[in-house]
């Protein structure tokens, strides 16, 4: 084992001496490039002892010394080990370094058993075929593990040259690659492709009864598009988590898509994958429970098999369409979920408050008698009243609460929340009816609000009722950073943006409406 330490302690000296140069040649190139430098060296020798008998014996040795001098140089300066061995496998030299405790030692005292018969091994094959062996092995010296890849070349007679490169990093590398081609980055889980070569594995029929269970994660686009996709992946590390608790470690748990996992469950049977399934719920319930701002729903179905050569694709089928029978049911309740999730968000933020949505309610409510709307109509602003403003459960609360006038960039993510809001409501059958209203509720009536710039009639009505209702209940309520306006304040104010924000016309009907009664008792 000395020999071994101090044949690593120099392979390790020599690396650090030359990054540079390793940078510049690396693999077969480098091989090359030795023996090239060694067939020179060795043709130059014989031109020096040609010239032994023409010249003076003095300059013939000074140039044999500035030979020797250029060749070790280069040597020094590979990153490679270089190690001449005779053909029955002893040490020579180890090049580019005086190794006098190697030389003459046979390769079973330099390396551990395993290595030195690779090492055996490729000497042998090398002298049957006379081509260049190469092998791969790790060697370890005390704490140290080493990935270590060894060319052995003829380089003269009965002798090769052993050109040892440490591999260490690039096996690292090769590592990783290896495991995200088949691995999830997001989750650390399988993905679709190692999940498919499972898949056919299975199809022998070897590991029967065969299960799988398919697993989609609903409202997952929603939540990437208004509440962006760091809180998407936030779910999508939950569900990952989920699973991986609720099943064996024999089990293929896989992420297949953005929004779908699977799972194959070898040597299953029904009564144990029922409960699995229900072990998901109630993981679910809990969580939910812990995060009730940003919901989790889960759509899970499965298949299982007992038949020989089972078709794994058909059996997927069947689990995928159980898993959408599931979506289908219960759908409506998990989106009911996340609406309500999202509210409860909104109103811890103090983005929305009951009583404001109630009392803008009542307003809505008579300018939609004015107007003698139908009920359908008043019904749909009633939703319109309570939900405008659910677009910013997706805006930075740090931006919202900013005393500070807003920069260009803080005022556009500001005007985010009527699009957040409208792709949330197209999401809620309940509510889509709304949905283009929210988009354009903060439009101005001589077209200078957003997100559209529409202008005049372009807006919608109900758009236009909320705008005139929702600013005069901000007006005359009190709020943490100041006091109610008066009645005739507000009003006022109101006058003052007709034609500009408001609509004229529908500002008259509801001055008029307001100076009769006010339901916040006539301030």
């Amino acid at each position: 084992m000395l020999a071994i330490e101090q044949f690593q302690t120099m392979q390790s000296a020599y690396m650090a001496q030359s990054s540079l140069v390793e940078s510049l040649i690396c693999g077969i190139a480098l091989t090359t490039l030795l023996i090239i430098v060694l067939l020179i060296h060795s043709k130059r020798r014989q031109a020096v002892q040609i010239g032994q008998d023409l010249t003076d014996g003095k300059k013939t040795d000074q140039l044999r010394q500035q030979e020797e001098i250029k060749l070790r140089g280069i040597l020094a300066a590979i990153p490679d080990q270089i190690v001449r061995f005779s053909s029955e496998g002893d040490c020579l030299e180890v090049m580019a370094a005086p190794a006098k405790e190697l030389h003459g030692l046979s390769v079973e005292e330099i390396y551990p058993p395993d290595i030195a018969q690779l090492y055996r091994q490729g000497i042998q094959a090398l002298r049957d075929s006379g081509h260049p062996q190469i092998f791969e092995y790790r060697l370890k010296t005390g704490a140290t593990v080493s990935d270590c890849e060894a060319r052995l070349v003829a380089s003269a007679e009965d002798e090769i040259l052993a050109i040892v490169r440490d591999v260490t990093e690039r096996k690292k590398i090769e590592d990783q690659f290896h495991y995200l081609s088949l691995h999830d980055s997001l989750t650390g889980l399988y993905n679709r492709a190692y999940f498919q070569q499972e898949m056919r594995r299975l199809a022998g029929g070897r590991q029967l009864p065969v299960g799988i269970v398919v697993c989609d994660v609903d409202g997952l686009k929603l939540i990437n598009d208004t509440l962006g996709h760091e809180h998407g992946d936030t779910l999508i590390i939950a569900v990952a988590r989920i699973l991986t608790e609720c099943f064996r470690d024999s089990d293929v748990v896989a992420r297949i898509g953005g929004d779908e996992f699977a799972i194959l469950l070898p040597r299953i049977s029904s009564s144990v994958l029922e409960r699995i399934c229900r072990r998901i719920q109630d993981r679910e319930a809990v969580y939910n429970k812990l995060n009730p701002s940003i919901p989790l729903g889960l759509s899970v179905g499965y298949a299982i098999s007992d038949v020989d050569a089972v078709d794994m694709n058909n059996l997927f089928q069947q689990a995928d369409n159980a898993m959408y029978r599931h979506k289908l049911m219960d759908g409506r309740d998990t989106r009911t979920a996340m609406v309500k999730g999202m509210l409860q968000a909104l109103e811890r933020c103090d983005f929305f408050d009951y009583d404001h949505a109630h009392r803008l309610q009542l307003f809505i409510g008579m300018i939609g008698e004015r107007l003698q709307l139908r009920k359908s109509q008043r019904r749909n602003l009633n939703l319109l009243a309570q939900f405008h403003d659910i677009g910013k459960v997706g805006i930075a609360t740090e931006i919202i609460y900013k005393s500070a006038p807003l920069t260009t960039e803080e005022f556009q993510e500001i005007c985010r929340h009527c699009e957040i809001g409208y792709r949330i409501t197209r999401f809620i059958p309940e509510l889509a009816g709304i949905a283009d209203w929210v988009l354009k509720h903060h439009e101005f009536w001589n077209g200078s609000g957003y997100p559209l710039g529409l202008k005049g009639e372009a807006i919608p009505l109900e758009s236009r009722i909320l705008a005139v209702a929702d600013a005069y209940e901000v007006m005359t309520a009190d709020r943490p950073y100041r006091q109610a306006l008066t009645k005739q304040q507000a009003i006022a104010e109101l006058k003052a943006q007709a034609g500009i924000q408001f609509d004229p016309k529908l500002v008259e009907v509801f001055v008029a409406m307001v100076e009769e009664i006010d339901p916040q008792g006539g301030k």
